[in-house]
């Protein structure tokens, strides 16, 4: 039999009765143990023996007494061997030696492959990024299929690029259009100046001379304030000072103003408008939009013809109409003129369509609006633009 378990049992005063081991440590119950047991009812203990062949086996005991009518009748002390738990925990501490080492490396090698699963699209950003420069604004970062943070990081960057792309964008264009449009004046101003200087002239010569240079000199001032404003338009600063605007007075006094010009080509500009008509949004914005219309209504008219400004409150709209009688559009030419520069490129004459319709165009839709134009040639033009509910208060409201 295997030397694992020990049963003895004693009496009520802690002698032996009975035991299946024959271990002479164990014949007596110490007087230590039997005061304990009285107290707490059991007893745990350590105690080491050799079995017959000589080996050091280590056991657990519990001693507890068992009671009969409430007094101590036998005292039962049980052993188990310790061997079996000895063995496994031996056992464990091996394969731990061994294997803890084999996870830690599988881990760290499965750590790296997932490392650079992760961070591989990371890597490709990098490359992407480092291969951006001022000049190469049109490269973006391919969007991973994660769905997840990389995708919105790439997304985020992106969005990022394209508005570096469209400020870069547009100051490049600025300096193009700076350069191209006071090219013209400015050789004009050199021309004049260098025509005065080649002799002597009468003061009337000179009064002529300046009154060229500074008219040229207030059309480079009109150039590089109407670029200025639509680079700001484009670049997203300009500012925008939103309030509610009294249309009638404003237009009213717009008109009057444009009919100055006008009447110099004989041609009337005829206002029409419904009462109480109020707008939230940017008054110089908008003063500049209904100057800039007139005007090129005023350059595309010729002597005698009429222009009409009609002010509308709908249910849900505010609708502006600008009507002239002039030389009109031509149907192939109505999808650019809201184009900067569509008149320098066309080549038309110096009164065409320039940068006044551009800033236009900026105006309405910095408004949430948006303008439309019917025309054809020799029957004038009729300009549309529609502010929507959230920009057209159409009756005073505080």
């Amino acid at each position: 039999n295997l030397f694992t378990l020990i049963i003895q049992i004693f009496d009520e005063k802690g002698k032996i009765i009975s035991s299946s081991k024959k271990t002479p440590e164990l014949m007596t119950l110490s007087k230590e143990i039997y005061e304990k047991i009285r107290l707490i009812n059991f007893f745990y203990e350590n105690k080491s023996f050799e079995n017959p062949k000589g080996k050091k086996i280590n056991f657990r005991f519990l001693t507890t007494p068992i009671f009969v009518e409430e007094k101590i009748s036998y005292i039962v002390r049980v052993g188990i061997s310790l061997r079996t738990t000895e063995s496994s925990l031996n056992n464990l501490r091996i394969v731990l030696f061994l294997i803890l080492p084999l996870t830690i490396l599988f881990n760290s090698v499965i750590s790296v492959i997932f490392t650079n699963i992760t961070l591989n699209p990371i890597n490709k950003m990098v490359d992407t990024i480092n291969q951006i420069t001022a000049g190469n604004l049109k490269l973006r970062i391919d969007i991973p299929e994660s769905k997840d943070e990389m995708t919105k990081l790439a997304d985020t960057f992106n969005g990022m690029l394209d508005r570096l792309d469209k400020a870069f964008s547009s100051q490049r264009k600025l300096v193009e259009d700076l350069s191209h449009e006071l090219k013209t004046p400015l050789s004009i101003v050199k021309g004049e100046i260098e025509v005065a200087l080649k002799r002597k002239r009468s003061h009337e010569e000179y009064v002529d001379i300046l009154k060229s240079i500074l008219e040229e000199n207030g059309r480079i001032i009109t150039v590089v304030e109407n670029l200025l404003t639509i680079s700001r338009f484009e670049s997203k600063l300009i500012d925008f000072e939103s309030k509610i605007i009294n249309l009638n007075l404003l237009v009213f006094s717009i008109v009057n103003d444009m009919n100055i010009p006008a009447l110099e080509k004989n041609i009337k500009i005829n206002y029409s408008a419904d009462k109480n008509l109020y707008m939230l949004g940017d008054e110089n914005q908008i003063k500049t939009l209904f100057i800039n219309m007139l005007d090129n209504s005023i350059k595309y008219s010729s002597k005698g013809d009429s222009i009409f400004v009609n002010l509308v409150k709908m249910a849900n709209e505010l609708k502006i109409e600008i009507v002239d009688t002039g030389s009109g559009i031509s149907e192939n030419e109505i999808p650019y003129i809201f184009d900067r520069y569509y008149r320098v490129i066309k080549q038309h004459s110096s009164k065409g369509f320039g940068i006044g319709l551009s800033i236009v165009k900026s105006i309405v839709e910095t408004h949430k609006g948006k303008i439309e134009v019917k025309s054809k040639i020799g029957e004038g033009a009729t300009f549309t633009i529609i502010f929507p509910a959230n920009m057209a208060k159409l009756t005073k409201q505080f």
